[in-house]
Formats: structure tokens, C-alpha cells, sequence
């Protein structure tokens, strides 16, 4: 249930009443799914920082490690901090903050992470997603839900480049 509430296309302060009324209700925070926990599907599918911060302010565990990943949610939040945008930066620092005061050395975690990528991450990815979105504009679509917030924001920008391009 939670985890759905993270995924809606609301905002972020809409999710948090939602979450906040789905736990009065006996909802557990810390309820997991494939991705894990509901702070590490916020970071994970969506970038959603701010959101993160809230939900492990509120007691979401932050050293759940999902069984098939060797990575918690601060290696996740960690593997995305190359395609952060401006914008996103601000939230991002604050959560970063918080896995500090925890305790986490955010640099140990950051070199074992990029070992890690180095080994599982082919480097077309980012030319998939880039065709991906390419396409969808072509064809008109809206983008993919499961982008996440960056490559969202790509879409878009490509779709504001089409329509100039178009126009002239």
C-alpha cells in the first residue's frame, strides 16, 4: 500500500498525509516490496529526496538490505548522485546529511558503490534511456512512469526541443 502512495503521480506533501493516514491505519513504514523499503523506492525508482528524508525521519529502517542487492538505501541514493540536476541538489545534500549524522562514512560506501557500478553497469544505459525517450516523443506518448525524475525531466526537454524544431 505504501509503496504505491510513493509512486503516485502527486506531491510529494500529498504523499506524506497519505502515508502519515495509511499508518494510523496500521499500515507498517517499514512494510518492503522488491525494491525494499518505502524510503528506498522514493530514492530508487523516483529520486524523490525530500520524500526519503521525511520517511526516515518517521522511522523507516535505513539499514534494510533487499536479499538480492548487497546495497541499502544510502548505496542507492549514492549511485545517483552523477545525474543529479540542480534543481534536485538542494534535498539531495540534506538527505546525505542525515546518513551522516547516522553514522554512515558516505565515502568508504561511495568507492565500494562505484566498484560495484564499474562490474554490473553496462555503459549504454544512458543511450537506451536516450533513445527511449527519443521515441516516445516521436510518437507523441507521455513518458514513461517508471523513468525516473532526471530522465523525466529529459522527456520533457526533448519534447520542448521537437516542438522548436518543428515549428521552424
Amino acid at each position: 500500500m505504501l509503496h504505491i502512495i510513493v509512486r503516485a503521480p502527486i506531491s510529494q506533501e500529498l504523499k506524506k498525509k497519505r502515508i502519515l493516514m495509511a499508518v494510523e491505519y496500521g499500515a507498517d513504514i517499514n512494510q518492503k516490496n522488491s525494491m525494499g523499503t518505502i524510503a528506498a523506492t522514493a530514492v530508487g525508482a523516483f529520486q524523490q529526496w525530500e520524500l526519503a528524508l521525511w520517511l526516515l525521519q518517521q522511522g523507516v529502517d535505513p539499514h534494510y538490505y533487499r536479499p538480492v542487492e548487497s546495497t541499502n538505501i544510502v548505496g542507492v541514493a549514492l549511485s545517483h548522485e552523477d545525474r543529479l540536476t540542480p534543481s534536485r541538489k538542494e534535498s539531495y545534500e540534506k538527505l546525505m546529511q542525515w546518513f551522516r549524522e547516522d553514522g554512515y562514512d558516505l565515502e568508504a560506501i561511495r568507492e565500494s558503490s562505484r566498484q560495484f557500478r564499474e562490474i554490473r553497469v553496462p555503459s549504454s544505459r544512458k543511450r537506451f534511456i536516450q533513445r527511449k525517450i527519443a521515441e516516445q516523443v516521436r510518437q507523441g506518448l507521455r513518458p514513461d512512469p517508471h523513468l525516473d525524475a532526471e530522465a523525466q525531466d529529459e522527456w520533457y526537454a526533448e519534447r520542448r526541443r521537437a516542438k522548436r524544431n518543428k515549428a521552424e
